[in-house]
């Protein structure tokens, strides 16, 4: 109890800005990213497909989230503390990805490295940060605190895109990089300013993580089913990952008009997620759920009528698919926090996410380029997602029944009838 009341003792109302200031980085961080595959491909020549093969890539260290919360969580510095020690290393690693990136005018294996250098200490410092958080945030300022991480990232994301394409066009693809690369390294050492919490003798509080009660649920037939669901339902929402390529390869924008469309793209993500939200509160889980995944499969029929004829209508369906797509994903990773229970239940959650973000990035991504090379169209790729949503409307349906049956049985609420 007193260990607790310590906890508390160390927050303090300016970790909001920190908080604040590195989600709109990794905002940021994520536009580049996208960016990265228009990137390749305008000054390198490389191939669409293979551009989005190399994001997949690329973005893998955001398959493997649950691994960095739970090595810091176990395996702490004496002197140090928990999370301190992981941030330091996740700013240093970005910060060089970020430098060598911008100046490297090859392509080839070193420029991919850093690449994967730079997703690779962004992920680093959002696992050890949401980790930090629960350590220092005391119960009353949490929803505050994920409301200003989330809000901000979305506006990170919003504004960058803009920036981005404008610094691309005024001055150059390196200067872009290095300017964006030195905001986001600072915003993760920013977070060394938070002081982690102690114990009465005034040693850092160390960690619960059984990694053996991890493994027994690796042995439940459930939670692979629940996994095979969340890699073939995240598959449905590749069309965001891909956005740019299509953008570049597909209706041959400019940089500046690409960097514009990604930013209308997360403002359409974040109400999105608001509508979802509110959806979510006020009726029924399992039909809001169902609604969304039918207005998004409707949303993939419309490209059979080639909105995108003028460069209004892009700007236009590029605020329409983030909003309709967010808001079915909100309401999946939803889902997967109902389907994280019991002591493992943090790790369960990072495990499902990891995964979804393997299925939207590898899976997804990768089937629709290889549709498109065979029919020539992105359209016909993204429109064949609707494959994915009907998987997902109907296995939802048999793991809703399931987990309410199961959750019943056990005298448990559940919201998700």
């Amino acid at each position: 109890m007193e260990s607790q009341k310590k906890d508390n003792n160390t927050w303090k109302e300016w970790y909001l800005a920190i908080q604040g200031l590195f989600y709109f980085a990794q905002g940021i961080m994520m536009s580049a990213v996208l960016m990265m595959v228009v990137y390749f491909q305008d000054e390198f020549g490389v191939d669409p497909g293979t551009a989005i093969a190399f994001q997949g890539l690329i973005l893998m260290p955001s398959y493997l989230k649950i691994i960095y919360g739970v090595i810091s969580d176990r395996y702490p510095s004496k002197k140090f503390g928990r999370r301190r020690p992981y941030i330091f290393f996740a700013g240093l690693i970005s910060a060089i990805g970020w430098f060598i990136f911008a100046i490297i005018k090859d392509f080839g294996f070193f420029i991919i490295l850093m690449a994967l250098l730079i997703n690779l200490g962004g992920n680093i410092a959002d696992a050890v940060f949401d980790a930090l958080g629960v350590d220092v945030t005391p119960p009353h300022r949490r929803s505050v605190y994920q409301g200003i991480g989330w809000g901000l990232r979305g506006l990170g994301g919003a504004l960058s895109g803009i920036v981005f394409g404008f610094v691309v066009q005024s001055f150059s693809w390196s200067a872009a990089f290095i300017i964006f690369g030195i905001f986001c390294a600072i915003a993760i050492f920013f977070i060394l300013l938070i002081k982690e919490p102690r114990d009465e003798s005034g040693n850092y509080v160390s960690g619960d993580i059984n990694w053996g009660d991890f493994g027994s649920k690796l042995k439940e037939k459930d939670f692979w089913l629940i996994s095979l669901f969340m890699i073939l339902a995240a598959s449905s929402f590749a069309i965001t990952v891909t956005y740019s390529t299509f953008m570049n390869d597909g209706l041959a924008l400019s940089v500046a008009q690409i960097g514009v469309t990604l930013s209308l793209l997360n403002i359409g993500q974040f109400f999105g997620a608001l509508i979802s939200g509110w959806l979510g509160h006020r009726f029924r889980f399992k039909y809001v759920f169902l609604a969304e995944l039918i207005v998004y499969m409707g949303m993939l029929l419309i490209f059979l009528l080639n909105p995108f004829s003028s460069l209004i209508s892009i700007y236009v369906m590029s605020i329409i698919i983030g909003a309709v797509a967010n808001a079915a994903l909100v309401t999946l990773i939803r889902l997967m926090m109902e389907f994280s229970t019991g002591k493992t239940a943090g790790m369960s959650f990072s495990w499902f996410m990891s995964l979804g973000n393997m299925g939207m990035t590898l899976v997804g991504a990768i089937f629709i380029s290889n549709l498109k090379k065979i029919s020539g169209s992105y359209l016909i790729g993204m429109q064949a997602q609707i494959i994915f949503v009907i998987i997902t409307i109907f296995f939802s349906l048999f793991l809703l029944k399931k987990v309410v049956k199961t959750k019943k049985s056990k005298g448990e609420t559940t919201l998700l009838e």
